[in-house]
């Protein structure tokens, strides 16, 4: 606690800090799971000498091959920069060739490229499966569900509330309840 104390701060009781309270929470801990999965997935790629970016450049043209430099940075969520900065790298280590049409650059993996993706991927793959595994495969399902709504920007599904509790069934009827049951 920034005051020194050690008293934990109580959530908001209006019901829109509250949401706003875990939606800074929900971005808070998909942002440190992003973070830990790219510092974890560099280890796995170490061995094959690639990063994590070069893999994704890789990764998009396998199933791909031919799309532009444009095209590839839209697909990547980065700057055109970036993808020029990466796509050079790649093509001086002879896993990448651009092919010129016109002012558009399209990309296309070399049999080396081929290659390495084809070592690399089963070990990506394999790490974000022992990454989910503590997830019931309903449980990764809903995630997927909810992430792809947040992507697009879906509103949120009405929720149905429940019945207000009507008077006298208030009680606490838990059985660890310390209510008094005379009273």
């Amino acid at each position: 606690m920034p005051d020194g104390s050690t008293t934990p701060r109580r959530a908001p009781r209006d019901p829109a800090a509250r949401r706003r309270s875990r939606a800074v929470a929900a971005w808070a801990r998909i942002a440190r799971l992003y973070a830990q999965t790219v510092r974890n997935v560099g280890e796995v790629l170490r061995p094959f000498g690639l990063s994590s970016a070069e893999f994704d450049v890789l990764a998009q043209l396998g199933p791909a091959e031919g799309i532009c430099q444009r095209e590839l940075a839209r697909r990547l969520l980065v700057t055109q920069g970036n993808v020029t900065y990466h796509v050079r790298r790649l093509e001086a280590r002879g896993l990448l060739e651009r092919r010129h049409a016109g002012r558009r650059k399209h990309l296309y993996l070399t049999k080396a490229g081929r290659t390495a993706l084809a070592a690399a991927l089963p070990e990506v793959e394999r790490w974000h499966e022992q990454q989910f595994a503590p997830l019931e495969p309903e449980a990764i399902h809903a995630l997927l569900r909810a992430l792809r709504r947040l992507d697009r920007g879906e509103p949120a599904a009405p929720t149905v509330l429940a019945e207000p509790e009507r008077a006298g069934r208030a009680r606490d009827h838990r059985p660890d309840s310390q209510e008094d049951p005379k009273a």
